[in-house]
């Protein structure tokens, strides 16, 4: 079979959350799977070809457009439905795309997207206004509803999708995120000497992400 993958996410020199999922995914799939073929597709006016180097397998090729990101996304993409991202890359069985984005793809190709989470519909005035703008320009409820399956990494996303878009609860598979287990490496005894060097007592929170109004680290606490 042939999987493409819309690695666009994987432009950024470091890592943000979606961009660490879809690492980790494409990680582990390309470890356990080398009888299926990946294509990444990717889209700058740059030269990032450095930052697939890690992505080489005999099983996977990297294409890539060149065009300006705006001019891809804005122009071509959201205006004249061009290119179906799943004929640049020659053709696929199935395309993958792990987070929302001006993505043309055929009819004909199956389709999986992976939705994070829609705070940016429920609490649009924690987004910026350039934010709100690339949201609504995305059209986010007709991008969604031509995806044959849609991935959720939460009981409440799914809730989401079925409230705010209106999707089948049939279409939506709920998988949660897993664990990088090879970069996992605890060690207890200096966890407990942290803990006690900061005088916290059990039982704690510990919270990683960004410190921003959406994230709700007062309902948290």
């Amino acid at each position: 079979m042939i999987v493409g993958v819309d690695a666009r996410v994987l432009m950024d020199k470091n890592y943000s959350g979606v961009s660490e999922y879809a690492a980790s995914l494409l990680a582990a799939l390309l470890e356990i799977d080398s009888d299926n073929e990946y294509r990444l597709f990717y889209n700058s006016w740059h030269n990032l070809s450095a930052r697939f180097k890690i992505w080489e397998r005999p099983n996977v090729k990297i294409i890539k457009t060149s065009y300006p990101n705006k001019i891809f996304n804005y122009v071509l993409q959201k205006i004249f439905k061009y290119p179906k991202l799943d004929q640049v890359i020659n053709g696929c069985d199935l395309f993958f795309s792990p987070h929302l984005n001006f993505s043309e793809l055929s009819s004909a190709t199956k389709k999986i997207l992976v939705v994070h989470d829609l705070s940016f519909l429920r609490y649009p005035e924690f987004f910026s206004a350039r934010k709100n703008i690339w949201h609504k320009a995305l059209a986010v409820k007709s991008l969604i509803g031509v995806y044959d399956i849609i991935v959720a990494v939460s009981e409440s996303t799914k809730s989401d999708l079925i409230e705010l878009i209106g999707l089948d609860p049939e279409k939506i598979k709920v998988i949660y995120s897993g664990i990088d287990r090879p970069n996992l490496n605890i060690n207890l005894a200096a966890a407990d000497q942290f803990l006690k060097i900061k005088n916290i007592k059990t039982p704690y929170i510990l919270y990683l992400g960004n410190l921003e109004p959406r994230k709700n680290i007062d309902g948290l606490i």
